[in-house]
């Protein structure tokens, strides 16, 4: 195939190494959505023999695909479960988060047998969690006391990297006041890749998803590598239209190029303000980036022929930067890049 992705799973492995030591905390590496586009399977099975014991994902069909794998391995599901596939969760020995009463009931009347489960607290964003006051410390601990519902551990998810102390500040006062009413927890994790500069002597373990990947903070290196290859090339003349609607006009006499990657493949149509590279050469879209292919100014390269291969993304080109150019953030990329139509390797 002409698109080519390559998974340095030796990063991944380093970058875990590097996160685990920095925080000095257990790790939850975070494997949903298929480990952000990199493959759950791999992932899970390096980050496993990395030393990595706990995992979270979002479903139950991840959960089960991973307990195949890693038999031994603790997997948190993040998101709710539906309280009819409970029978799944118990036979499956997973950990479940739990962020309502009304939930709680649910699953408890569902379960057949006592189940781990994290409580969730919402810190401000109002998608998940019990809230952080009297009446949500009174609802979490009647949620505790249900019989088929055992409280293992307790966590939020910062809503902004604004006001991390005062999110931290407000979940841990809760947690605190649990423990004093007789609601203990083993694990307790709020930090996240864009908190892991955050610190307490409460919480005793970290949730890391992007940085394990290689985007977010400073000293992990990007697990993908994501290619292309030029399949024709044009001779455009000043003022000529590129590309659908003529969106792309040549400003002088101009060579284009032509990719076959495009929207199908995950490459966003916003994206179209960047460009790729050709060795370290920046080379801009030109017009609308196709369902199938997309156009690229390579006039600064007269060496450039067709077969030549052309770099979306890699270690030395982070995804951040194409990231920035559609106005979005690397988690969608990588995910969105999962779909690309591409031979893949691994090392």
């Amino acid at each position: 195939m002409y698109n080519h992705r390559h998974l340095d799973l030796a990063a991944l492995a380093a970058n875990y190494h590097f996160l685990r030591e920095a925080g000095q905390l257990p790790l939850y590496a975070v494997v949903k959505a298929n480990a952000y586009g990199h493959g759950a399977a791999n992932c899970a099975a390096v980050l496993w023999e990395a030393g990595c014991k706990r995992f979270a994902v979002c479903s139950l069909a991840e959960a089960q695909g991973l307990r195949t794998l890693l038999p031994d391995a603790e997997l948190l599901l993040l998101s709710p479960t539906p309280p009819n596939a409970a029978e799944a969760l118990a036979a499956g020995h997973f950990t479940q988060c739990v962020g309502s009463l009304a939930y709680a009931k649910a699953l408890n009347q569902a379960l057949p047998a006592p189940l781990a489960v994290h409580f969730q607290v919402d810190s401000g964003m109002h998608r998940l969690g019990f809230p952080p006051t009297e009446a949500g410390m009174e609802a979490l601990l009647a949620a505790a006391r249900l019989p088929h519902l055992q409280p293992d551990g307790f966590c939020s998810h910062f809503a902004s990297s604004e006001t991390i102390p005062l999110q931290a500040a407000a979940a841990q006062r809760m947690g605190t006041e649990l423990t004093s009413r007789g609601c203990a927890f083993r694990m307790r994790h709020i930090a996240a890749t864009d908190a892991l500069g955050f610190a307490g002597t409460f919480w005793n373990a970290r949730r890391i998803g992007l940085a394990l990947y290689g985007y977010g903070c400073d000293g992990v290196r990007p697990v993908l590598s994501l290619t292309s290859e030029v399949v024709a090339l044009h001779t455009v003349e000043a003022g000529e239209a590129v590309g659908y609607g003529g969106a792309g006009r040549a400003r002088r006499h101009s060579r284009i190029a032509t990719l076959p990657i495009g929207y199908a493949d995950g490459l966003p149509r916003a994206a179209e303000r960047g460009g790729v590279w050709y060795h370290d050469t920046f080379l801009p879209f030109a017009g609308h980036i196709c369902m199938d292919l997309c156009m690229v100014d390579a006039t600064d390269c007269p060496d450039l022929t067709v077969g030549a291969k052309i770099t979306l993304c890699d270690a030395q080109h982070p995804l951040s930067l194409l990231a920035d150019a559609a106005q979005t953030i690397p988690y969608e990329l990588l995910c969105a890049f999962s779909r690309a139509r591409a031979d893949e390797t691994t090392a």
